[in-house]
């Protein structure tokens, strides 16, 4: 007889659940960026701590509170990691399931990667660098 474990499938479907939900939050409401600096972000940034902290809660990390003192802006909250090796390996777990992200996540993977292996910059980082400023850049593009 077939015995199955309900509380392991639930827990494996929750699992998948919760990186599809992370995966949406980073598609609309997350950036995947590289700085001038070389400084590698994702974050989550939103006006509902709710929202913010159950991707704080997914991604692992903390939730940062940036007060805005210009006008009657809302306050913001902000899930982010900066190490490359928690980046590499969340953005490997959701990549299946970006879709408006997608580009911007294999980048930064690439660029983990070659962080990994190289201890100067590579020419391939400072494309990688150009690719994703376009990528983050807002209004219309070309």
């Amino acid at each position: 007889m077939l015995k199955i474990d309900l509380a392991e499938l639930n827990r494996g479907f929750n699992d998948l659940v919760d990186t599809v939900w992370l995966a949406c939050a980073i598609d609309g409401e997350g950036c995947i960026s590289l700085s001038k600096s070389w400084q590698k972000t994702v974050n989550v940034t939103n006006t509902k701590y709710d929202f913010v902290e159950k991707a704080a809660i997914l991604m692992n990390t903390n939730v940062e509170i940036k007060e805005n003192t210009k006008g009657n802006r809302k306050t913001l909250y902000i899930a982010e990691i900066r190490d490359r090796t928690k980046i590499a390996q969340l953005l490997e777990s959701i990549l299946p399931f970006l879709l408006i992200k997608e580009q911007h996540a294999k980048l930064m993977i690439e660029y983990c990667e070659l962080r990994e292996r190289y201890i100067y910059h590579q020419p391939r980082e400072y494309e990688i660098y150009e690719e994703l400023r376009k990528l983050n850049k807002r209004g219309k593009t070309i």
